[in-house]
């Protein structure tokens, strides 16, 4: 049995949930090829996630780079799918990361474009479904913004529909929850996946901060994974200047930064912050461990993306390791970070309540623990329930009997 997995992506943490899927596959004893694009292939995230898997992975370095803008994206997503499984001839077909692959294979496919044989089974996970997310406010007052909403998303489930994706995992329980109540014949394809966390030794934030080589006293806010503009490394800077932490509090900052972010971080008032020792950069990419002990490190993990329509995986790893998250209070971080006791929320976007925050959290921190809904959010998120929410499908095909009495989303919002 040869299972094909399509990874166009590497910044970030792609590769590490590719690894996971990786490890499945292979503890079933079927072939494993990966296609990837020849960036990925000489990227630092590929020699950190991938090139460690023991004996080594079959990688075919066939993929075309996405370009930029909406139609080249569509071309070149279906013209890697069609590339891949002409070359490779899998069994099964799996796209670890669909975001927009998923809708324009869909539309391939209508179009009589997409060369993916029927015989091929083909599963897909999507982290992101902007479109159950809508800006509220503005979507309320304004009828052709409502309208083309309303358009976009119909056009989206048509799409997912017309995909060749027999399983569409999502591990977005909101966006589940949306698709379940309102996306029609595409709710029997839908299943939720956790977002996956590792089980690591804890560590003390003595022992982190060793293992890191940066201070031991003090308090500490760490942000760390990929850091971009997107994630809000600039409004998190500007509240590090305006708030009031104590003289030995620090903001860390861990994971490879983005050309934009290394320009700022070059620049006022980054460079005094650095000097007063407030704030401490790690710039570069992570592995899983690293991550891990970056958290460990932590009195309170900062997530301040001003607005994610998707999981932030760092929050979840924060709760694993027990420690409280400062968020942003919209879309998924504002409805998971208080419906499961995880931390704090605040408007980012609010200069003065940002930055209020900052010391607000650090002097709540110790006090914080977690709850028991967080404790079943953490069992359900295991890398374990993530590998085998995706090997279902593969164990059916090799006449494999099922996993059973694995933690269910149900389980844990009882």
């Amino acid at each position: 049995m040869r299972v094909l997995i399509v990874e166009q992506n590497h910044l970030g943490h792609y590769y590490n949930y590719d690894r996971l899927v990786i490890d499945a596959i292979r503890t079933l004893g079927a072939e494993v090829v990966m296609a990837i694009t020849p960036d990925g292939f000489a990227s630092e995230e590929f020699r950190v996630h991938l090139s460690p898997i023991p004996g080594g992975i079959d990688i075919r370095p066939i993929l075309r780079p996405g370009r930029g803008g909406t139609m080249n994206g569509i071309r070149d997503a279906v013209a890697n799918l069609n590339r891949a499984v002409k070359e490779i001839r899998p069994d099964i077909l799996y796209v670890v990361t669909a975001d927009g692959i998923a809708q324009a294979a869909g539309l391939a496919r209508m179009a009589g474009l997409l060369a993916i044989p029927r015989t091929i089974y083909c599963e897909c996970l999507i982290n992101r479904l902007a479109f159950t997310y809508p800006n509220s406010a503005a979507r309320r007052s304004d009828p052709n913004v409502r309208a083309a909403h309303s358009a976009s998303t119909n056009l989206s489930l048509l799409t997912l529909r017309k995909s060749p994706f027999s399983k569409i995992h999502l591990t977005d329980a909101l966006a589940y929850q949306w698709v379940q109540t309102r996306g029609g014949a595409l709710r029997e394809r839908v299943h939720l996946l956790p977002d996956p966390v590792e089980s690591l030794t804890p560590m003390s934030r003595a022992e982190a901060r060793r293992s890191l080589g940066i201070p031991e006293k003090g308090r500490y806010l760490v942000c760390p994974g990929l850091l971009d503009n997107r994630k809000g490394i600039p409004i998190l800077i500007e509240a590090l200047s305006d708030s009031s932490i104590l003289a030995g509090d620090r903001l860390m900052l861990a994971g490879s930064t983005t050309p934009d972010i290394a320009a700022k971080l070059r620049c006022h008032p980054c460079v005094a912050l650095r000097e007063a020792g407030r704030l401490i950069v790690i710039d570069r990419v992570l592995s899983e461990r690293e991550i891990f002990t970056a958290i460990f490190a932590a009195d309170v993990v900062v997530c301040t993306y001003p607005h994610q329509p998707h999981p932030a995986s760092i929050a979840l790893k924060a709760l694993a390791c027990g420690r409280p998250t400062l968020a942003s209070d919209t879309a998924w971080l504002g409805k998971m970070i208080p419906k499961f006791d995880m931390g704090w929320t605040v408007n980012v976007l609010d200069a003065n309540a940002f930055a209020a925050a900052l010391s607000t959290s650090l002097d709540q921190s110790a006090a914080w623990q977690i709850s028991d809904a967080g404790k079943r959010l953490v069992q359900y998120c295991s890398a374990e329930n993530y590998k085998n929410g995706w090997m279902a499908g593969l164990r059916h095909r090799m006449n494999l009997p099922p996993v059973t009495n694995l933690p269910t989303w149900e389980w844990v919002t009882q």
